[in-house]
């Protein structure tokens, strides 16, 4: 079976991000942690803010109307991005087969030439 020049890039782009995703899984990993720490400095911010006489009611349900989205939004998004490092911390089971099934059959292949 020979491949065409296609599915060779595309074999290629396939090792190319199973290689990349050792580096992308610990980047996720920093990069969540960060996300919490937002959210809690947010969260503790609009506490002191509440138990604060400088600052009125409304100016404080103002801030938590205009943050509140979008901290629910890095929530959601830290969420997300740990389930995807969980669930694909050896890689993707399917891109890992198939890349050891296309080296098995250019090892075949070799040894088919040098026997044959």
């Amino acid at each position: 079976m020979q491949f065409t020049p296609q599915e060779v890039k595309m074999i290629e782009r396939l090792r190319k991000d199973e290689r990349s995703w050792l580096r992308w899984r610990w980047i996720i990993f920093g990069i969540v942690p960060l996300g919490l720490a937002y959210v809690g400095c947010f969260i503790y911010t609009i506490f002191r803010m509440l138990d604060s006489k400088t600052i009125s009611e409304a100016q404080t349900a103002m801030v938590i109307a205009v943050f509140w989205p979008q901290a629910l939004l890095v929530v959601l998004v830290a969420a997300a991005l740990t389930g995807l490092a969980i669930r694909d911390w050896h890689g993707r089971a399917h891109r890992v087969l198939l890349l050891k099934l296309i080296e098995a059959h250019k090892k075949e292949l070799r040894r088919d030439e040098k026997g044959g």
